[in-house]
C-alpha cells in the first residue's frame, strides 16, 4: 500500500500525462465586455491546454471557456473558477488517482459554471457525468459550457441527504451560494436530491468519482441517520469541507468536518489533502497504482 499518498499524488499529478487534452483548442464566445474578453484570451493563450492551431484537423474538441449566460464583469468569479480548474489545476490529484482505472460514472455536485465537468470529460471522454448546480444563473452557464460533450446530465438542484426542498440563505460571490432546507410547501424552494436519487434518475448503478463542493451542505449530506451507503460504491470522494459555514446550519464549529470524518471512519479509504480538497480514495483503487 502507498505509505505517503499525498506525496505520491503530488508527484504523479505534476507529470505531463495529467492533460491528455493538451492540443484541444479552448476558445471563448459571447463575453459581453471587451476588457474581460481580452483578459480571458490572454489566460487561454498561456494555458497548457491551449495552443494547437491544427486541433480542428485532428478532430479535437472545441470548448467554450466562458460563461455565456452573464456578462464577464470585473470581479466576476467565473475567471476565478476557470483559474482554479485549468491554470492552478486544483483537481490534478483526481487524474493521478484514476491514472490506470478511469471513472465510468461521475457526480459533480456544486458544478458551478461547468468547468470541472468539462475537465472531467476532457480527461475521461467516455465517462457519464451528472452535474448538479442549484443556482439558476450558474446552471444556465453550466448547460452552455458543457453542451459540446455527450453524456453530461446537468440538473438544476442541490445535493442533500434525501429528496427535499431547499432555499438560498446566503451568498459568497457567484461560487458561494448557501442553501438550507425549506418547507415542502415553499413555492420558491429549490429541489434537492440524495446521491442515490441522482444515480437512479439516470440508471447509473453507482458513482465511481464523487466531487462535492456545496458550501457547507455537506454537513447535511453526512447528517446522522443519512443513507451514506453510496460511499461504499465510490472509488474516490473529493470534498471541500466548509466548517466556516457551520453557523448557517446551527452546527458546532467543527461539526461539519466531524460528520464527514465519522462517515468514512472504519471504511477502507486512504485520505489525502491539498489544503483545499479532502480526498478519500478506496484502497482497492490505490492498489492499481502500485
Amino acid at each position: 500500500m502507498l505509505k505517503n499518498l499525498n506525496k505520491y499524488l503530488t508527484t504523479r499529478s505534476a507529470s505531463p500525462r495529467y492533460a491528455p487534452c493538451i492540443g484541444d483548442r479552448l476558445h471563448f464566445e459571447g463575453s459581453k465586455d471587451d476588457v474581460n474578453r481580452k483578459r480571458l484570451k490572454k489566460k487561454l493563450e498561456k494555458a497548457p491546454e491551449a495552443g494547437n492551431p491544427t486541433a480542428t484537423e485532428q478532430g479535437q474538441i472545441f470548448w467554450q471557456a466562458t460563461v455565456l449566460s452573464a456578462p464577464c464583469a470585473p470581479g466576476t468569479t467565473d475567471f476565478g473558477v476557470y483559474d482554479q480548474i485549468f491554470i492552478a489545476k486544483q483537481l490534478r490529484f483526481l487524474y493521478a488517482l484514476f491514472e490506470n482505472q478511469p471513472p465510468r460514472y461521475i457526480l459533480d455536485a456544486g458544478a458551478n459554471a461547468g468547468f470541472s465537468t468539462s475537465l472531467f470529460k476532457l480527461l475521461w471522454p467516455d465517462a457519464v457525468v451528472v452535474s448538479v448546480e442549484p443556482n439558476p444563473n450558474n446552471f444556465e452557464a453550466l448547460k452552455k459550457n458543457t453542451a459540446v460533450f455527450e453524456d453530461v446530465h446537468p440538473i438544476n438542484a442541490g445535493l442533500w441527504d434525501r429528496k427535499a426542498k431547499i432555499g438560498q440563505i446566503a451568498k459568497h460571490g457567484e461560487w458561494g451560494f448557501v442553501f438550507k432546507e425549506a418547507d415542502e410547501s415553499d413555492l420558491d424552494g429549490m429541489q434537492a436530491y440524495g446521491v442515490w436519487d441522482l444515480a437512479k434518475m439516470h440508471d447509473i448503478p453507482s458513482f465511481d468519482l464523487i466531487k462535492i463542493d456545496i458550501e457547507g451542505a455537506e454537513g447535511q449530506v453526512f447528517a446522522p441517520g443519512a443513507d451514506i451507503s453510496w460511499i461504499d460504491k465510490a472509488s474516490v470522494v473529493s470534498l471541500e469541507i466548509h466548517d466556516d459555514f457551520h453557523g448557517y446550519f446551527n452546527l458546532g464549529e467543527t461539526e461539519i468536518s466531524s460528520r464527514v470524518a465519522k462517515a468514512f471512519n472504519k471504511r477502507p479509504y486512504a485520505i489525502a489533502t491539498d489544503n483545499e480538497h479532502t480526498i478519500f480514495a478506496k484502497y482497492d483503487l490505490l492498489e492499481t497504482l502500485l
